[in-house]
C-alpha cells in the first residue's frame, strides 16, 4: 500500500491538493462536521475506498474484512500505529456504511492523483501485449503502487497468481472502468488473470 511519503507526493500537486481540500469539505460538512483530519490523511482515507468497494463486494463485511481495512487505514495514516484514535480508521466507519454515496467522488479524487502522477502514453507503450510480468517490469514504479494500494489485498505483487469470489473481480473490473484504468491493456491483463471461487 501506499507509504506516508507517497501519500505527501500526491500532494504536492496543486490539482490534487485542491480535489482533496472540496471532496474533504464535502465529507465533513454532511457526515461528521467536528472530525479533525488532515489533507493527508483524508487523501489516505480515499486511498482505502476501493479496498472498501472489494470488502462490500458481496454486501457484508466480515470482521477479518474490517480489521485488515484498519490495518490499510492505519499504515497509511500521518503517524501509523501510534495514534490513539486514528482519524482515517475512525472516519472510514462513516465510509463503510455509505459507500455507495461517496464512491464517485472519492474515485475522482483518485482518478485525480493517476493523471497527475502518470503518463498514459507511457505505460501505453511500456505494455507487452499478452505479457502481464514483462508489462510490469516496465511500468513505472507509481503505477505498480496504484494497482497494489487499490486492488490488492495485503499490498501482494499484482502478478502473484490468486482467487477472489467472482463478484469481488466483476467489483475490481468495475472499478477500474470507473477510474479510467480499463483504457490501459496492462490494467486488463491485470484482470484477467485473477482467478475466481465460489
Amino acid at each position: 500500500m501506499f507509504t506516508e511519503e507517497e501519500i505527501d507526493y500526491f500532494l504536492v500537486d496543486p490539482r490534487v491538493m485542491e480535489s482533496v481540500k472540496v471532496c474533504m469539505a464535502d465529507f465533513k460538512k454532511k457526515e461528521i462536521p467536528y472530525l479533525e483530519i488532515s489533507e493527508h490523511d483524508f487523501l489516505s482515507l480515499i486511498m482505502v475506498m476501493p479496498s472498501v468497494g472489494l470488502a462490500l463486494a458481496d454486501k457484508k463485511l466480515s470482521f477479518l474484512e474490517e480489521l485488515a481495512l484498519n490495518k490499510k487505514a492505519r499504515k497509511m495514516s500521518k503517524g501509523k500505529f501510534f495514534l490513539k484514535k486514528d482519524p482515517v480508521a475512525h472516519a472510514m466507519k462513516y465510509v463503510i456504511k455509505k459507500y455507495d454515496t461517496w464512491e464517485a467522488p472519492f474515485f475522482s479524487v483518485i482518478n485525480t492523483c493517476l493523471v497527475a502522477s502518470i503518463d498514459s502514453e507511457e505505460i501505453k507503450k511500456k505494455t507487452i501485449s499478452g505479457d502481464l510480468a514483462a508489462s510490469l517490469a516496465g511500468m513505472p514504479y507509481i503505477f505498480v503502487r496504484f494497482l497494489s494500494t487499490l486492488f490488492m489485498p495485503e499490498d501482494k505483487i499484482p502478478i502473484q497468481e490468486h482467487a477472489v469470489k467472482s463478484v469481488v473481480k466483476e467489483k475490481m473490473s468495475d472499478m477500474g472502468e470507473k477510474l479510467g484504468l480499463k483504457d490501459y491493456e496492462v490494467f486488463n491483463l491485470f484482470i484477467d488473470q485473477i482467478k475466481t471461487r465460489k
